[in-house]
């Protein structure tokens, strides 16, 4: 039997969290190290494309083939699609392209870092296909008065 200490200090009763600040709690981690690692790498990919085009105006080559620079492109713009929806899934509100921000982040050489990216971007993904974490999209979407981006389901009430 444990006997409590009456000399103690008072232990305040455990708040009890919104849905809304459950799917945050569990969105949080897995969005800061994607943005985290997405920054550093796009930080990396702009300081490449300033040091090419600063080449190729003092007549220099690159070195790289135009598929090359095209998929570095094309990366980068993804990087920075990446890097916004993580941001707007960390406010709840843009669940769509947070879930297609996350399927990105689990495909190689699309995601950051691929031995830590594609693990948290499929960590994401569960996270954000809860049906509870959507719906918490839906209520804070429906508290700040925009359109909800989430499927209907098929439960809900028209």
């Amino acid at each position: 039997m444990i006997e409590s200490n009456p000399y103690a200090a008072p232990q305040p009763a455990e708040a009890v969290m919104s849905p809304e600040e459950n799917a945050i709690r569990r969105i949080r981690p897995s969005t800061t190290g994607l943005i985290l690692m997405l920054s550093f790498q796009s930080f990396g990919y702009a300081i490449a494309g300033v040091v090419a085009v600063a080449m190729l105006a003092i007549g220099e080559t690159v070195g790289a083939t135009i598929f090359g620079i095209c998929f570095a492109v094309a990366h980068f713009f993804a990087m920075i699609f990446m890097i916004r929806s993580m941001r707007r899934v960390r406010r709840l509100q843009d669940l769509r392209n947070g879930r297609t921000a996350a399927v990105l982040a689990c495909i190689p050489f699309v995601s950051p870092a691929i031995w830590i990216g594609i693990p948290l971007g499929i960590w994401l993904s569960v996270v954000l296909f809860r049906k509870d974490v959507a719906a918490a999209f839906d209520t804070a979407m429906l508290k700040n008065g925009e359109p909800s981006d989430a499927p209907e389901s098929p439960n809900r009430a028209s």
